[in-house]
């Protein structure tokens, strides 16, 4: 895509047997302008698809985290129990 954008805005082109080989100057007020507004673009889609996450995220509900606590207290469950920050700050 910005090779795209790079080769649009060229205005003069090197050549050898008839053939574009690179760009000598660019127009380069349009194409900061352009690539500014791409950034800026998917700046904004990220922040609309986060602002969707959050609104689409459902935490586990108290009963289910209860049955999860229940069914990992044998000690071959895979999952770890977090200690608190309290519990640190006290052993200090």
């Amino acid at each position: 895509m910005f090779g795209y954008v790079f080769d649009g805005y060229c205005l003069v082109w090197q050549e050898k047997c008839s053939q574009r080989r690179s760009c000598w100057i660019y127009d380069s007020e349009w194409l900061g302008f352009t690539l500014f507004m791409i950034v800026c673009s998917a700046c904004v889609i990220s922040l609309l698809l986060l602002a969707l996450a959050h609104y689409l995220y459902k935490p586990p509900t108290t009963e289910e985290s209860k049955q999860s606590d229940s069914s990992s207290g044998d000690e071959k469950s895979p999952l770890l129990k977090v200690s608190s920050i309290d519990s640190y700050s006290q052993s200090w």
